[in-house]
């Protein structure tokens, strides 16, 4: 969730003006005293999240809605997506060792009746697919999408939520 807040810091300074009554400019002052007190390493959004949660404006902060897409609407360069599917088949975890470094892996195939995609788990988020059955409805949200082998695959990566409807 913060993720999303973050991407819109609008909506961050919007909040900081109701609960605080500063004009634009007190705003934008005090996220960069925000900025300058962190020597610099926050961005503006992460300054005005850091005010925003100081003074109790996020209690009631509605994120942007996460816009669904359909599995057919896919391509190799698009982040933080949401699709909804059946599920089709998943395949176990299995453990992978590459250049020192270990992991897990498994993976399920969704449809929405627009087309059939791979799902890839990563590490901790392998287990998920233990729990699913043949026309289970999954909804996977902040995932990444990837080419391979010519093929359009959906990434459930650390910021990703996984959904069994």
């Amino acid at each position: 969730m913060v993720s999303r807040i973050l991407d819109d810091l609008d909506g961050l300074i919007s909040k900081i003006r109701e609960k605080s009554g500063w004009s634009e400019m007190e705003i934008s002052d005090k996220i960069s005293k925000k900025q300058e007190s962190y020597g610099g390493l926050l961005t503006r959004a992460a300054s005005a999240y850091a005010i925003a949660k100081e003074m109790g404006a996020l209690n009631d902060y509605q994120t942007p809605e996460l816009k669904q897409t359909k599995l057919s609407d896919l391509n190799a360069t698009m982040n933080d997506v949401a699709v909804d599917g059946k599920v089709m088949r998943a395949f176990l975890p299995k453990e992978w060792e590459k250049n020192g470094r270990k992991g897990r892996i498994a993976s399920f195939e969704i449809s929405d009746g627009s087309a059939t995609r791979r799902v890839v788990l990563w590490d901790e988020k392998a287990d998920f697919v233990l729990g699913l059955n043949p026309a289970d409805g999954v909804r996977v949200e902040h995932a990444y999408v990837k080419e391979n082998n010519g093929l359009i695959e959906i990434h459930a990566g650390r910021r990703a939520n996984l959904i069994k409807q």
